[in-house]
């Protein structure tokens, strides 16, 4: 018969082999269900694609391969980019995308995730930074959100990089992914000066003869029309040419 002494240790192997597959159990679960998570964000991703289309004269910058920017760690993970790009002096209407996979970690909290595009030149230098997109609701996984009507871009733009607009937030990570940006050139009236139409490199200035050519407008004054390329200069043209004729009649 064993002895009480055996008997005494036989229960404590016992006790210790089974709290050793409870904890190896919890271990397990608790892997498989952040692995899970990390799956099913991961998938999301891969899903994800710029729904800003193609469209004449749309500049569109695509940050694929997509992943996340934060606020509460460096300067380098709250950035994505640069990105090559090659975008023309002038005025541009600018709308920016997002994602975040709130479907899959739907008890997720986290208030900034937004962020804002930054342009350089090929100096480096900042030409202009857009306004940032605003926070990805905890209920969607994407947004899309026109957040300029008329960025001026003073000079030719070479690059462009997504930064964090909470950073250095550190009470949350706020991350966020940068999905795309699309910059649609905006259309400018010129009046009282020279018009050039970028896409032909020429000047065009057409005067009206000595006197009003409508009422409330003074002498000598410029004929006014939008900048829109090669129509717009014909269109300037044929303007000034018809109010011509009518003065000589």
């Amino acid at each position: 018969m064993p002895s009480k002494l055996q008997t005494y240790f036989g229960k404590i192997k016992y006790a210790l082999v089974a709290t050793a597959f409870v904890l190896l159990f919890a271990i397990t679960s608790l892997t498989a269900s952040l692995s899970n998570r990390g799956v099913s964000a991961a998938t999301n991703v891969q899903h994800v694609q710029c729904t800003l289309e193609a469209q004449p004269g749309r500049i569109v910058v695509d940050f694929f391969p997509y992943s996340s920017i934060r606020s509460n760690q460096s300067i380098s993970a709250a950035t994505k980019g640069p990105l090559n790009t090659s975008i023309p002096a002038g005025k541009y209407k600018v709308t920016l995308q997002s994602f975040d996979g709130h479907s899959a970690k739907s008890s997720q909290v986290q208030p900034n995730e937004k962020w804002h595009l930054i342009l350089k030149n090929a100096a480096t230098t900042v030409v202009a930074t857009t306004n940032p997109i605003s926070d990805l609701p905890d209920d969607k996984d994407t947004l899309t959100e026109v957040v300029n009507s008329g960025l001026a871009v003073s000079e030719a733009v070479t690059s462009a990089t997504a930064f964090h607009s909470a950073y250095p937030d550190s009470s949350s990570p706020n991350s966020i992914y940068p999905v795309c940006a699309a910059l649609d050139p905006v259309a400018e009236e010129v009046r009282g000066q020279v018009v050039t139409p970028k896409t032909l490199g020429i000047s065009t200035q057409v005067q009206a003869p000595t006197g009003a050519v409508n009422a409330g407008e003074g002498t000598n004054s410029i004929a006014t029309t939008s900048v829109l390329g090669l129509g717009g200069s014909l269109t300037l043209l044929g303007y000034a040419i018809s109010r011509l004729r009518r003065q000589q009649q």
